[in-house]
């Protein structure tokens, strides 16, 4: 069964947790946001470090990161300059995470990220109901952005 990682950036906490092709959460990790000593690098790595923490715990290594960021983004949120960190301004995450990780990865506004879930559940529960055995369309897949609450 394909996994992805999913993480939530928000200015109090960052969560992650594995999601997999039916929506289910598992795992789930969450520390405070501490944006340190003011450098973009330092939360990095804090993300970073939770990134693989969520990894180590699943026996298949997920096969993409999703991210819920707040905005705003740049070019598609290539660059992230979420409003409750000051210190990210057009932050290139998401190519840092794919070069450092190596997986694909996808950021969404968070908010965003929210109503994208529930949608998945909801094409999920109508997928069980026509006995699609609950597979996802896999580009809807790929493109998850769970909020972690």
């Amino acid at each position: 069964m394909h996994k992805i990682l999913a993480l939530d950036i928000g200015g109090t906490k960052l969560a992650t947790s594995l999601v997999d092709e039916q929506g289910q959460l598992s795992n789930r990790i969450q520390v405070p946001t501490n944006v340190g000593n003011g450098t973009p690098h330092f939360l990095y790595e804090q993300v970073l470090d939770l990134l693989e923490r969520g990894m180590a715990l699943s026996p298949n290594s997920p096969t993409a990161i999703g991210i819920g960021c707040g905005g705003p983004g740049k070019q598609a949120y290539e660059l992230v300059s979420p409003l409750n960190i000051p210190n990210w301004k057009d932050f290139p995450l998401r190519k840092k995470i794919e070069t450092d990780l190596q997986l694909p990865t996808f950021i969404n506004n968070d908010a965003k990220a929210d109503k994208v879930a529930k949608k998945v559940n909801f094409v999920n529960s109508i997928c069980q109901l026509l006995s699609l055995n609950g597979e996802i369309n896999k580009i809807l897949y790929l493109l998850i952005f769970i909020k972690l609450n």
